[in-house]
C-alpha cells in the first residue's frame, strides 16, 4: 500500500522506520538537495498514494501543504502528525476540500522509542495516539486504527479542541518546564531523589527537540498561553523572597 510522508525530520524518519512494514512510503522534504526533474519526479509518485502524512513543523504546514496540493488525489486520506490538532485541520480542510481530514499525533518521538541497530523498533506498548476523526468512520480510518493496534499502541478518540486543551497541560507544560530549566545548567549530581532524576529527565527531553517545535505547539494551540501565565503566577506566589 502505498504512503506519502512530507517532512523528514527527526520524528518523520522514526514515523516511516515503525511503518514501512505497512506501507511503500514516498518521501519528500523540502531540505532534499535535489534538481528540479528529480523533485518533480518524486513528487508525481504522490498522486499514486493512499494515505499522506505531514510530518512538518506546524508553522511550515500551510506551505507545504498547497507546494503538495496539485499532485494529490482526491481519493487519498490526508493527515497530519501534529502536536496541535485544530488548527492543521482547518488549514488541510481549506486546501484539500475534496480529501478525507485525519488529524494524528502519535504520543511519542525519538526520545520515548528505543531503536535496536539504528534499524528496528521496539514495542510500542505503552504509547498512546489520538485520533481526530471528526465522524469519519471510512475503511482507511479503519486500517490505520488495525495498524495502530497491531503496533500496541491505546488509540485516544477525541475531538480537535478537547485534544489541544489537554496537550496544553500535558506536552506544552513539560516542555516549557524542561525549557526553562534546561538554560539553569543544572547540576549532574552522583545523589539525588528519584524525582530530581525524573526532572533532569524532562529536561533532556525538552531540550532535545527543536526550538521551533517548542514554539509553534505554544503559538498554534490557542489554550498554551494560559497554561504558562498560571504556571507563572502560581510560582511567583510560590517565591519566599
Amino acid at each position: 500500500m502505498q504512503a506519502g510522508i512530507i517532512g523528514y525530520g527527526r520524528f518523520g524518519k522514526l514515523f516511516v522506520k515503525i511503518f514501512s512494514k505497512y506501507f511503500q512510503f514516498y518521501v519528500y522534504d523540502s531540505a532534499f538537495k535535489i534538481d528540479e526533474r528529480k523533485k518533480l519526479t518524486l513528487l508525481k509518485n504522490f498522486s499514486q498514494c493512499k494515505y499522506i502524512f505531514f510530518a512538518v513543523p506546524i508553522s511550515q504546514l500551510k506551505n507545504s501543504a498547497k507546494f503538495l496540493s496539485s499532485f494529490i488525489n482526491p481519493n487519498c486520506l490526508i493527515a497530519d502528525l501534529c502536536s496541535v490538532k485544530k488548527y492543521p485541520i482547518k488549514i488541510l480542510k481549506e486546501i484539500f476540500p475534496k480529501n478525507e481530514i485525519l488529524g494524528l499525533h502519535p504520543l511519542f518521538g525519538p526520545e520515548s522509542v528505543k531503536v535496536r541497530n539504528n534499524r528496528s523498533v521496539q514495542s510500542l506498548k505503552g504509547h498512546q495516539i489520538v485520533i481526530v476523526r471528526e465522524n469519519s468512520n471510512s475503511k482507511k480510518v479503519q486500517r490505520l486504527k488495525r495498524i495502530f493496534l497491531k503496533e500496541n499502541l491505546k488509540i485516544l478518540d477525541m475531538t480537535a479542541e478537547e485534544h489541544d486543551k489537554q496537550m496544553a497541560w500535558t506536552l506544552c507544560l513539560t516542555q516549557f518546564i524542561g525549557r526553562g530549566l534546561g538554560g539553569l545548567s543544572l547540576p549532574r549530581n552522583k545523589i539525588g531523589t528519584k524525582g530530581y532524576f525524573d526532572l533532569l529527565d524532562i529536561v533532556d527531553r525538552a531540550n532535545a527537540d527543536t526550538l521551533q517545535l517548542f514554539e509553534d505547539m505554544n503559538k498554534y494551540n490557542r489554550f498554551s498561553k494560559k497554561m504558562r501565565l498560571k504556571v507563572i503566577e502560581e510560582l511567583t506566589e510560590l517565591n519566599l523572597s
